[in-house]
């Protein structure tokens, strides 16, 4: 499942973001447990730093496989059960809302 995430210049003046896979994070949730990270299997430390200008936005995705992972990603992860979950990113500190989606 491909996922998107979006960083946004709301403000009046021109900013600077770093938008690289090190400031960026993609997490599934089912309920309390944490069920997939983009940063489990795919940790980086890579940045770039972007200026956004007023109303720009910077568009990334990642692709959840539809596993249960754990840090360093081991080997025969399960598959996520059917059921709902919610996503969420972040950029560096700050947080997106949750949107919640359901896996068949």
């Amino acid at each position: 499942m491909a996922l998107t995430m979006s960083v946004t210049n709301t403000g009046s003046e021109a900013c600077s973001r770093d938008v690289g896979a090190g400031a960026n994070e993609v997490t599934i949730t089912s309920g309390s447990t944490l069920v997939w990270s983009s940063d489990f299997c795919n940790a980086s430390t890579k940045k770039d730093k972007q200026v956004l200008e007023p109303g720009k936005e910077f568009t990334t995705s990642v692709t959840w496989p539809g596993n249960v992972t754990q840090q360093a990603c081991p080997d025969n992860q399960p598959l996520a059960q059917p059921g709902s979950y919610r996503a969420k990113a972040r950029n560096g500190k700050v947080e997106s809302e949750q949107a919640a989606f359901t896996v068949g």
